[in-house]
């Protein structure tokens, strides 16, 4: 094996297993800063919370084990770190993490690790004023001894098989005389065991500091769950002496334990008749369980006290494979101590996939921070925004405070039953303020800052009917009313301009629809009106002069347009509006999902759309930002688009990009990152779509109902009757980007760039960053309905194929890394699954170069079929169709890999079989005028190279053939030449290449990369002589990604290996 390395290890994104804050002094009387360490994998890295995505620091901690828990330690002396996983500590001084020089000592266990922490040192001599104690997964309580270098058992409870545990550490007090260890222990079958031991102090220099336990004490057996018992936290002495344990389970529930009289209650006996499994058992020796908290939708993973910040107010924290943090809180003051409610108060969803694996909590700030299976870093600051206390109010509360009495009809002679004022429309107009129309024509603003409503007036035409809008921070509104007029309203001078919305109309104003230009610092404002049956609408116009005081409104125009509806087609009802001064454009979006374009410097009258375009076919167009390089358009039936504009001969408008996140989206801005805000299910939601994460989340009762939203500010809806406002500050973020929520199973590249295809059913684009060798997340698509476990570029990467589970094969034209759009779809099955496929681009008679691709397609039933795909129709046509079998036995097999060989000269296919095999393809075939479909012709090459099934493979040519490697699940790595001329087929195996299935084969310059489930990564020499093929293993490494599934070659040197999680690695030839 060399001595220079061929691999380098550049970058990994992995499942993010531990968290914790760490708060940072350098200099004395200098304000702390706030650091966050991060367990990813065997890795450790250290983020500045203050700046996302800045990372201070990254270490490989372990050579194997993935870093479950960091603890630090409150010493006087000097802070230290303890990572903990697997069978694996390693302890440092925290002032050495950030220093390069730092080294990690990994100290192996005798056993697998539950949870570990320091205590104080009991010697009278001691090395170090702190020790190390663990818990294991057989509920035995080891002690490192840094002098000697081993682990020593302390004391063990019951033996059995845990699945969690906590520690807790309890000085000595006037009951106790002796320091003790308290310990909650959940097992595999849904017992919860609290046993205590007391600490032996050690008065010899030369002996251990922790000398002894005294004989352990069970003080509880709990059961009641029914499911194993996934974690366990004991909670900190509340008031009254009060101390709970929180569970949470298999069965999805988190239950609450009153163990404060656990110091008198008896030892419970080891071989008491009681001792079951604890699935359904709800009886306890000793403790009871006083409250269930239902509400994660999939397992519970954590659970943790807080400090108390209320005397009669007890808090926690859960965690679940659903995605979501949850904070509950109880009242452990209720007289009724068995039915004490656990209320969920607040839920936080910033990841995707599955898991949330890792938190932390810095109590001081009121911080949360999650890490995710995604490899997503959330922080909240749930302090802050659970705080934000939402504001209610009755329409006779407000009417009150306005100096109109309820019980005082405005109009004597009309029925208290109709004077009755109720809420009905809201516009946001700046950061503190929002405007209200309510059913008896009344127009309100209320001030956030102020918390004041004030009366603009009341107009009888805006009585049982009202239509409002706002230019933002204008402090102007649009009013339309039931008899066809249109109004504005300035809030500040309360000056009221009405019209007629059409000169020949005086029915109701159906819609009002905003819009603006800035010209240096004059506006010009627009109001488009439509009526209940359109067919013209019209747009006005106007300035304000506020030159004079009060304000006034000049150069009112009117514009009439014609509806764009065509003939035989449904109406068209604007919902949405943008106007482009560049261009002086207009583009108006219609409820069935059109988008109508108007030259507004055209003369012709009533002006005619210039174009009609159905861009979101059911559902209605919500809104249209206008973008340096085109418009994005948003639909409830949630999905967004970018569209760019062509304008010569004739306006054409080309989808970029078009995505469909789960919500019904109502609008949308561009800036730095793309946020979309909308309802899903009984909630308000606004999502970051580029980083896919949810900024925030309200519960409003749906989207049927008026509503206004300021981004980032307020939310203001109706809900039985009353006005409700909830703020929406940002307090939620993401400190690091993620990939995946769960198991990657294909990659594709072209360049730089990058397609990974997972379980989570989600395509997604990213691209290596030059510098960290990071991957940058890109596009998002989830249009597959199962996971993806093929993928292909296209040789030129124009297009891109997709295939996975139900036979879903789909064809995508990618621009770049942001920009990708379905072009195709083709035939599929339900009870099928594509595990490879792959692209030959073709030339058809008449047609350019690359005008189609051939497609060679293995199905789990055997099925071979070919299918080109025409980019100008988006279509898929079945060309050739054959069953694989064996020649001899005739058996078949799922098919795992095709490819198409070098010179067109035959299609490879390999399987669960283990076999090689040829299919020869005729020089003259074309997918020209044959008859279709064609059967598969008889194998030329049939050749065994695996017991089983092959994982991997990848196809060199040669001068007389091809070589093709490929990897098994009998942990083999085999080479196979073939004469192609002469259908001669010759393999070489290295039996026990890696201790498990070989899931990943590449060419990486001279040499062949192999990657296993051993998480083991090889590199080989791989030479041919006169005596045939002798094969070298130049390298191995260890790799951080579980279950590897799949490597691709990026960039020209950057070998890219997928999984659970990613690794990145730079490939050299070596001396």
């Amino acid at each position: 094996m060399s001595s220079s390395p061929f691999l380098r290890h550049i970058s990994n994104l992995s499942p993010v297993t531990a968290l914790a804050f760490q708060t940072v002094q350098d200099i004395p009387d200098s304000v702390p800063e706030l650091k966050l360490l991060v367990g990813e994998g065997p890795f450790i890295k250290i983020l500045d919370i203050a700046a996302p995505e800045s990372i201070l620091l990254k270490r490989r901690v372990f050579s194997r084990e993935r870093i479950h828990g960091i603890t630090l330690s409150s010493s006087s002396r000097q802070q230290n770190v303890l990572f903990w996983g697997g069978r694996s500590v390693c302890i440092t001084r925290a002032t050495f993490l950030p220093r390069e020089e730092c080294v990690f000592e990994e100290i192996r266990v005798p056993d697998w690790i539950f949870y570990a922490m320091f205590i104080p040192s009991t010697s009278t001599t001691p090395v170090s004023d702190e020790e190390v104690v663990v818990i294991t997964a057989h509920n035995v309580l080891l002690k490192y001894d840094s002098t000697s270098a081993s682990w020593y058992e302390l004391a063990s409870g019951e033996r059995c098989m845990l699945y969690s545990a906590h520690l807790l550490y309890l000085p000595a007090d006037t009951l106790n005389s002796q320091d003790r260890i308290l310990v909650a222990a959940g097992t595999v079958f849904g017992e919860i065991l609290l046993w205590s031991v007391a600490i032996i102090s050690s008065s010899s220099s030369s002996s251990s500091s922790i000398h002894g336990l005294k004989n352990p004490n069970t003080h509880y057996r709990l059961l009641g769950h029914e499911g194993s018992i996934f974690d366990v936290n004991i909670s900190p002495k509340y008031y009254g002496d009060k101390c709970y344990l929180a569970s949470c389970s298999d069965d999805r529930t988190i239950r609450i334990w009153d163990i404060s009289q656990f110091d008198s209650s008896f030892p419970v006996s080891s071989d008491t008749e009681i001792k079951k499994t604890g699935f359904g058992h709800e009886l306890a020796q000793g403790g009871k369980c006083i409250s269930i908290g239902w509400g994660h939708g999939a397992r519970i993973w954590g659970v943790q006290f807080l400090p108390v910040i209320k005397e009669s107010l007890v808090e926690l924290l859960s965690i679940s494979e659903d995605l979501t943090s949850r904070f509950w809180t109880f009242h452990p003051g209720q007289k009724n101590t068995k039915n004490v409610e656990l209320k969920n108060i607040a839920t936080y969803q910033l990841h995707s996939g599955k898991h949330i694996w890792s938190y932390a909590l810095d109590f001081e700030r009121g911080l949360l921070a999650t890490g995710g299976a995604d490899g997503k870093i959330g922080l909240v600051h749930y302090r802050d925004d659970q705080e934000s206390q939402e504001e209610v109010w009755g329409m006779d509360s407000i009417l009150t405070q306005i100096g109109v009495f309820p019980d005082e009809p405005a109009e004597p002679n009309r029925k208290d039953k109709k004077t009755h004022d109720t809420f009905k429309e809201y516009a946001a107009l700046d950061n503190d303020c929002f405007a209200a129309t309510t059913t008896q024509g009344r127009v309100l603003t209320y001030t956030l800052s102020q918390k004041r409503w004030d009366l603009l007036g009341q107009w009888t035409g805006l009585k049982g009917w009202s239509i409002l809008a706002c230019w933002e921070d204008s402090g102007l509104i649009a009013l339309g009313d039931h008899n066809g007029q249109i109004g504005v309203l300035d809030t500040v001078s309360k000056q009221a301009w009405w019209w007629q919305s059409m000169a020949s109309e005086n029915g109701k104003v159906a819609g009002v629809f905003l819009g603006r230009a800035v010209t240096g610092d004059e506006q010009k404002y627009y109001i488009l009106t439509t009526v209940l049956s359109p067919t013209i609408f019209s747009l006005h116009s106007f300035k304000m002069d506020h030159s004079k005081s009060p304000s006034a409104l000049i150069d009112r125009e009117t514009l009439l347009l014609r509806s764009p509806v065509q003939a035989g087609e449904a109406k068209f009802l604007v919902t949405s509006l943008a106007i482009n001064q560049k261009t002086n454009q207009l583009f108006l979006g219609s409820r069935a999902g059109g988008l109508g374009i108007y030259d507004l410097s055209s003369t012709i009258r009533p002006l005619w759309a210039l174009s009609h375009t159905l861009v979101h076919p059911t559902d209605a167009v919500t809104a249209i930002l206008l973008l340096e390089s085109g418009i994005l358009t948003t639909s409830r039936n949630g999905e967004y688009s970018y569209l760019s504009i062509s304008l010569s001969p004739d306006i054409c408008l080309t989808k970029t990009h078009a995505s469909k996140p789960s919500l019904v989206i109502e609008g949308a801005r561009q800036q730095d990152n793309l946020t979309l805000w909308g309802f899903r299910g009984k909630n308000f939601t606004i999502i970051n779509q580029t980083s896919q994460h949810e900024v925030h989340s309200v519960e409003c009762g749906g989207a049927h109902r008026a509503w206004t939203h300021r981004l980032n500010r307020y939310f203001v809806w109706t809900k039985a009757g009353k006005a409700h406002l909830a703020r929406t500050y940002p307090h939620r973020k993401l400190l690091q980007s993620g990939l995946h929520g769960r198991e990657i199973k294909s990659i594709a590249s072209h360049g730089d760039l990058i397609a990974t295809g997972a379980e989570d059913t989600l395509l997604r684009l990213s691209t290596l960053s030059p510098s960290s060798g990071q991957l940058c997340p890109g596009a998002v698509v989830g249009t597959h309905t199962t996971g993806i476990h093929a993928l292909q570029f296209t040789p030129n990467g124009e297009y891109l194929f997709s295939a996975g589970g139900a036979g879903e094969l789909f064809a995508w034209r990618v621009r770049s890394a942001n920009e990708i759009v379905l072009e195709g779809t083709c035939e599929g099955w339900s009870d099928l699954r594509i595990e490879g496929f792959d692209v030959l681009p073709i030339e058809r008679e008449g047609a350019d170069v690359g005008s189609g691709v051939l497609l060679a397609i293995g199905y789990s039933d055997s099925t071979i079929r070919l299918y080109h795909f025409s980019p100008s129709t988006g279509t898929f046509r079945l060309e050739m169709k054959g069953t694989y079998s064996r020649i001899r036995e005739q058996k078949t097999c799922c098919i795992l890999h095709v490819k198409f060989l070098p010179n067109n000269c035959g299609i490879l296919v390999a399987g669960t079989d283990g076999y090689l095999s040829i299919y020869p393809l005729s020089k003259t075939f074309s997918p020209v005028s044959l008859a279709h479909p064609l059967p598969l012709p008889p194998k030329s090459v049939e050749k065994r190279v695996h017991q089983s099934s092959i994982k991997a493979l990848t196809v060199a040519a040669c001068a007389n053939g091809v070589f093709i490697y490929t990897g098994g699940d009998d942990c083999a790595f085999g080479i196979t030449h073939i004469d192609t001329k002469n259908s001669v087929a010759e393999s070489w195996i290295v039996p026990r290449a890696h201790a498990s299935a070989v899931t990943a084969v590449l060419c990486v310059g001279v040499r062949v990369l192999t990657a296993g489930v051993d998480q083991k990564v090889k590199l080989w020499e791989v030479s041919e002589g006169e005596k045939g093929i002798t094969v070298e293993m130049r390298e191995q490494r260890e790799s951080a990604v579980a279950d590897i599934s799949a490597a691709e070659v990026v960039g020209g040197g950057k070998v890219v290996i997928v999984g659970v999680g990613v690794d990145v690695w730079e490939a050299s030839d070596g001396p």
